[in-house]
């Protein structure tokens, strides 16, 4: 990548600030996409839900959204994969 300055022209600013705003729309509704879902799934005070919507909310943060594995879910999981486990005869 080059560096020193930059020249942009008048309609490539425009082009840029528009997708900016885009961006910028879309990070807000994804948050509240995320916080229902959050709620919903009663997972919101989770570390990880917190991290992703801190990131969502202030998206030149740096950090990462990966892994996203909650707690509760990690604990479902392993839940149901014992079932099998519990369910079938002993021998």
């Amino acid at each position: 990548m080059c560096k020193g300055p930059v020249t942009l022209s008048r309609d490539e600013l425009k082009r840029i600030i528009a997708m900016l705003e885009i961006l910028s729309d879309r990070s807000g509704a994804a948050y509240q996409v995320v916080g229902k879902l959050a709620d919903y799934g009663d997972i919101a005070d989770d570390p990880t839900v917190v991290k992703a919507m801190d990131l969502l909310a202030f998206p030149l943060r740096r950090g990462s959204f990966s892994p996203f594995n909650p707690k509760k879910i990690m604990e479902k999981n392993f839940a149901a994969s014992l079932e099998p486990l519990v369910a079938s005869p002993s021998l």
